[in-house]
């Protein structure tokens, strides 16, 4: 299942403009090893003159890795404070097509994020989740040199 993810490795931009949050974010990932664990690097920048903060800017860092005991592949997401969530995701009728479920113990809100690819430079993410202000956006990300 994780070389299936591959195509998530690379550099990548994306901008946010869920009304009324709008950011640029950038995503790095490598994989050292085929099939082993994938390390992403993000960075959520909001642009220069946004008037109100969202508490979504900043540096995250994310590994996806095989977890035996949930035969399922565990995404872990945390800032660097190491607060974060976790998500178990499979294949979601295709193998460039994958859904992420937040497990209960890993965030306090019920969230998905589905990645599908559109073309090997071009992946779309979409999340939604319940919790007290509920969300729901969709991110383009391109792939870029570097």
């Amino acid at each position: 299942q994780m070389s299936q993810l591959a195509f998530l490795t690379g550099a990548w931009v994306g901008h946010l403009q869920a009304m009324p949050i709008f950011m640029d974010i950038t995503i790095n990932g490598k994989a050292e090893q085929v099939g082993g664990p994938i390390k992403f690097k993000i960075k959520a920048t909001p642009p220069a003159n946004a008037i109100m903060k969202f508490g979504l800017e900043g540096d995250y860092s994310a590994v996806a890795a095989y977890s035996t005991t949930q035969k399922a592949v565990r995404a872990v997401v945390t800032d660097v404070s190491g607060n974060g969530v976790e998500m178990i995701g499979e294949p979601d009728g295709k193998p460039t097509e994958w859904l992420f479920n937040s497990t209960a113990q890993g965030s306090p809100f019920p969230f998905k994020v589905r990645v599908r690819s559109l073309s090997p430079d071009q992946v779309v993410v979409n999340y939604s989740s319940g919790g007290r202000m509920p969300l729901t956006y969709e991110v383009t990300f391109n792939r870029v040199n570097g």
